[in-house]
């Protein structure tokens, strides 16, 4: 049954704490084995107010300079990313001068438990699978060494974020890491409810984002993770970690991105933390219970490090990016409804850019017909509106303008969006949305989640992963 959102969050906003100073380098993070039950608006309470790491001072670069990324390695002939389909964790290897692929998922292996492989081609910046009786094998866009977005069949299959590991680095100095959650995929079928609902009931009419400060020791050995805030922890807004050999074991974490885990908000024994970061700072988190298939089996995130001082927005939206446009199906509608059509969940690749931006806006599409050799649509504007003021590269009032051909925009009733008519005479509809951004490499990334209004009148989840060519 759709659950409506309420007029309050279930999470508290913790006080923003910037950190001028720090180094980054790669951490792969996995917990196996603990036990989650955090249910309970006590329990939640004591766990967000009760003390711990939070209360420290701040630690900043004793040089005084700003917080900056070690240079990154050149990227190898062949590169492997640990990645996240939201939920489960995924493994990607690329062969760039070969030009083969091959890709598997993790937490639910296939059966048989044999990774797909292949030869790619490289395609108007995006790497193409190929076409099996006419259907797309997929398509990946990749920065090598950086990341990997993974589309691992046709448009109907969810996408896969990814990034390199290595072994443990410092982080000597606190540094802030933002991210967004990763709804679309795990809306998967049109039982589940349209908006992600917090044990509360509250909902996120805006899309979920967190960030989190990060320290070690010189050693690398001892993380301390600690001011945890925004809409999707929930859980201790401290915690720790020890590092081995490139694998970090957390201790006392909650979870990252509640929104996937029904009324509950609990994992059994067998749940897994898997937290895997590139070098210049584009992380990914996966928290899974692989017994569970479907309901509350999992949730991620995906995000980056806080840049160093205030993006120029201009220069932001300025940028020619491509990426990919991950949309949840229609869901909860009632048999009856006069809203009753049904319109499948889509991983489709797109393009900002193409078209003039002005002051904070953004404009690009999708590529018609799924096909990247086709001219993109420009019939999409994404407006970042003002960064925050505490934390640079974080937007939270950015909002979505897109056509509305079914003119499901309905303002208010379930914090829609608000209709409109285009230079061309079309029906568009404007829904809020929250953005991180950063600038690794001298190059821009924007992870953006919103509820698209004009795909169902409920709002359903969209998230827009693009990197900066």
């Amino acid at each position: 049954m759709r659950q409506e959102p309420s007029k309050t969050s279930a999470v508290a906003t913790m006080p923003a704490l910037h950190e001028p100073g720090g180094s980054l380098h790669l951490a792969h993070i996995r917990r196996a084995g603990s036990a989650w039950a955090l249910a309970g608006a006590g329990v939640l309470a004591c766990m967000i107010g009760c003390g711990g790491p939070t209360s420290n001072p701040v630690v900043v670069n004793a040089s005084g300079s700003p917080a900056s990324l070690p240079t990154p390695p050149t990227p190898a002939t062949t590169n492997t990313y640990i990645g996240t389909q939201s939920p489960g964790v995924w493994s990607l290897t690329l062969n760039d001068t070969a030009g083969t692929y091959s890709y598997q998922p993790v937490t639910f292996p296939n059966s048989p438990n044999t990774p797909a492989t292949g030869s790619f081609t490289n395609s108007h910046g995006f790497l193409s699978l190929g076409q099996a009786n006419g259907t797309s094998l997929g398509y990946i866009l990749e920065a090598p060494g950086q990341m990997a977005l993974l589309r691992p069949g046709d448009a109907t299959a969810p996408l896969v974020v990814g990034v390199p590991q290595t072994s443990c680095y410092s982080i000597p100095y606190r540094l802030r890491f933002e991210y967004i959650g990763m709804q679309a995929a795990n809306q998967s079928d049109q039982t589940a409810s349209p908006i992600p609902v917090a044990a509360s009931g509250s909902a996120i009419p805006t899309g979920a984002y967190g960030s989190f400060v990060v320290n070690t020791d010189t050693s690398g050995s001892a993380w301390t993770f600690q001011n945890l805030q925004g809409n999707a922890p929930y859980g201790p807004a401290g915690f720790s970690g020890a590092c081995s050999s490139g694998t970090l074991s957390l201790s006392g974490e909650g979870l990252f991105n509640e929104y996937n885990f029904s009324d509950t908000l609990s994992l059994t024994s067998a749940a897994v933390t898997t937290m895997a970061m590139g070098p210049t700072g584009i992380f990914i988190i996966d928290q899974t219970d692989p017994t569970l298939i479907g309901g509350n089996d999992g949730s991620a995130s995906v995000g980056v490090a806080e840049p160093s001082s205030p993006l120029t927005t201009s220069a932001v939206a300025a940028g020619q990016y491509l990426g990919f446009w991950s949309q949840a199906p229609t869901n909860g509608r009632p048999p009856t409804s006069i809203y009753a059509q049904y319109l499948p969940g889509f991983t489709s690749p797109v393009s900002f850019g193409q078209a003039a931006s002005s002051g904070t806006t953004m404009t690009g599409g999708l590529f018609p017909n799924d096909d990247v050799t086709q001219t993109p649509n420009s019939d999409t504007t994404i407006n970042l509106g003002a960064q925050s003021s505490s934390i640079n590269g974080f937007y939270p009032s950015a909002s979505v303008t897109t056509l509305d051909p079914n003119q499901d925009c309905e303002p208010g009733t379930f914090a829609g969006g608000v209709p409109g008519i285009n230079a061309e005479g079309f029906s568009t509809c404007t829904f809020p949305a929250v953005a991180v951004a950063g600038n690794p490499e001298g190059k821009y990334v924007i992870f953006l989640y919103a509820f698209n209004y004009t795909y169902d009148y409920t709002g359903s989840a969209m998230e827009l992963y693009l990197y900066q060519q």
